[in-house]
Formats: structure tokens, C-alpha cells, sequence
């Protein structure tokens, strides 16, 4: 299995964009601007690896639990 690597441009991109946006988000501004065909995990874990925390997480909820 290759192992995708982000570039230095792309780096620099997610480091400009993270701040206040959900992991969804930035993957699909990245793959649009890019061309390229990240996932959410990748993303995740690039951030991590780089340090950055957006501030933002999913609501996590139960089976048949209702989201206010």
C-alpha cells in the first residue's frame, strides 16, 4: 500500500484554512483546490502530526439519540 504524502504547498494550505473548521470541511476545500482525493482520517492525523487543533469536534451521539 503507497502511503499518500501531503506537500509542503498542501501543508501550508491546511495550516491557513484549519483554524474553526471541521475536519469534512477542510478535506473537501483541500481535495477541491488540490485535485486531490483525501480523507477525512488523513486529514485528522496530518493535523495532529503538525500540531494544529481547530477547536471544533463532531457531536457524538448513541444509537436513536436526538442532537439539539
Amino acid at each position: 500500500m503507497s502511503r499518500k504524502v501531503f506537500t509542503k504547498e498542501q501543508e501550508e494550505y491546511l495550516r491557513e484554512i484549519y483554524l474553526g473548521k471541521f475536519n469534512e470541511d477542510i478535506t473537501n476545500m483541500i481535495n477541491e483546490k488540490f485535485g486531490t482525493n483525501f480523507n477525512e482520517g488523513q486529514i485528522s492525523r496530518t493535523k495532529y502530526r503538525l500540531g494544529l487543533k481547530s477547536g471544533y469536534q463532531k457531536p457524538r451521539t448513541n444509537k436513536g439519540q436526538l442532537v439539539s
